[in-house]
């Protein structure tokens, strides 16, 4: 999903997470929302993770680097 919107956490719960206010389904929440973008950039099983990169911040930065796509996981 290229230009989602950022994830927000709605109705924080700071007596059961006094830093983050998150629950165990914020968390499932902020796991679907990246998984969501993460495959919004594949079009099949096949096709390799490439990611957009912002130009001085991505990896890799040097053709020398292992890219995205040659990764296992």
């Amino acid at each position: 999903m290229p230009n989602q919107p950022v994830f927000k956490i709605t109705h924080p719960d700071y007596t059961i997470s006094p830093h983050t206010g998150m629950t165990r389904e914020h968390w499932k929440q902020m796991a679907l929302y990246l998984l969501k973008g993460a495959f919004s950039y594949i079009g099949n099983i096949n096709d390799p993770m490439q990611f957009p990169k912002e130009r001085g911040k991505s990896y890799p930065r040097q053709a020398s680097q292992v890219p995205t796509e040659n990764w296992k996981g």
